[in-house]
């Protein structure tokens, strides 16, 4: 009986660290990231009224070389190697 108690006691206490805590954040949270995209935009004033109609008319073939020689200029990614990683701990 005794064990069976200390098991449910345990395990109440394990499970209570998993539990949520309540957060409270600060004012300026995220302000990085809106500050980071706002930096971004070459033209505000563009951005903020878009031309609906600004790729009207755009030439498909010229689209598509454009696109092509940028899928040829990419480097292309290097296979990973998996290396067996050893860790000696201790002697």
């Amino acid at each position: 009986m005794k064990y069976k108690t200390s098991l449910i006691i345990a395990a109440t206490l394990i499970l209570g660290g998993c539990a949520p805590s309540s957060m409270r954040l600060d004012d300026t949270y995220g302000e990085s990231v809106r500050s980071m995209i706002h930096n971004q935009i070459a033209d505000p004033e563009t951005a903020a009224n878009p031309d609906p109609e600004a790729v009207l008319g755009y030439d498909g073939s010229k689209g598509e070389r454009v696109l092509q020689t940028h899928t040829d200029n990419v480097a292309k990614a290097e296979p990973t190697i998996n290396n067996e990683i050893t860790l000696n701990i201790g002697k």
